[in-house]
């Protein structure tokens, strides 16, 4: 990723295994300006590249705020996020890139959040009360004690247009009461565990919603298809060179095993940084970034997960 050095300027635990890092510039320099939904990567200390939400109200300026959830599960990002951060460090980040736009034709804005998905969704619940937009806010969380900003929220201006739902209290999020009546020009965004989206998904498409006004944002790539890894050959197109996959690496591994410089992010297939260009083949599409229409023209890959279904793929490269 291009990348800066920005200063952490501040940081707080806002809930349970939830830190609030706040970036600002060094030695005066000014960042580029970040759009509801937008999100920045971070070069961590453990080595990894993680993506996270900016959520900063519209008049914070200058400044970048996110949080990170020290999961039980970390492969080291997260976890050396949590611990290894400490306010006056200098760490290197890339500028905003925003794949969660919102729509600018909606009648009414659903936003709906579980757990740590809440960090676009705040930054876009503060843009739509900026442009006196109507909307709902709908977050889920196992506790009030595990729900990052949650005094912000309920004492704030996002009060009036949230509802949430715990767990420990026996409050679940119920699609059919909310999404049920929706005017057909209303746009959903939903954010949080894959489970979650799949279920907000599902029941807003089972309500009658168009595909085309339901939007997703994954932090993390779902669970690799349980099919059987097999081996193929990419050809790059500029050089006619032909590189074998073993069953093993990756498209992204191979290419950097021969010198081939490829850009690389999450390596989960969410991001979309590592999108190839492909001329020809069959694509084992594995990723969470590309849409039905895109897979269905058959001429990008992620590389960092994806594969070939047989035979050879000729990449742009």
């Amino acid at each position: 990723m291009d990348k800066f050095n920005v200063r952490v300027i501040g940081r707080s635990t806002i809930a349970t295994n939830i830190v609030a890092l706040t970036l600002g510039g060094v030695d005066g320099q000014s960042l580029p300006a970040a759009e509801a939904g937008a999100h920045i990567e971070v070069l961590t200390p453990s080595g990894a590249v993680r993506q996270y939400s900016v959520c900063n109200a519209p008049e914070v300026a200058n400044c970048y705020r996110i949080a990170v959830l020290n999961v039980t599960d970390s492969r080291g990002g997260s976890r050396s996020m949590c611990e290894d951060v400490s306010t006056g460090d200098i760490i290197q980040i890339s500028a905003p890139r925003n794949n969660f736009p919102l729509q600018p034709d909606s009648s009414k804005a659903y936003l709906i959040a579980g757990g740590i998905g809440i960090t676009p969704i705040l930054a876009m619940g503060y843009e739509l009360l900026r442009k006196n937009a109507p909307f709902e806010v709908h977050y889920c969380a196992r506790s009030a004690s595990a729900s990052a900003f949650l005094d912000e929220i309920t004492r704030g201006a996002l009060g009036a247009h949230t509802r949430l739902y715990f767990d420990d209290q026996g409050e679940a999020f119920n699609p059919s009461k909310t999404l049920a009546d929706a005017a057909k020009s209303s746009h959903l965004y939903v954010c949080g565990p894959h489970g979650f989206i799949d279920f907000v998904h599902r029941s807003a498409i089972d309500l009658g919603w168009n595909k085309e006004n339901i939007h997703r944002e994954l932090f993390t790539a779902p669970a690799s298809p349980s099919g059987e890894n097999l081996s193929f050959e990419v050809q790059l197109a500029s050089t006619g060179q032909v590189l074998e996959v073993q069953s093993n690496e990756t498209i992204a591994q191979a290419l950097q095993a021969h010198g081939i410089d490829v850009t690389l992010s999450c390596e989960q297939g969410v991001c979309g940084t590592c999108v190839t260009s492909v001329i020809s083949g069959y694509i084992d599409h594995r990723d969470s970034y590309l849409t039905d229409a895109d897979r269905q023209r058959g001429d990008s890959i992620m590389v960092c997960c994806s594969r070939a279904k047989a035979g050879r793929l000729v990449l742009d490269i």
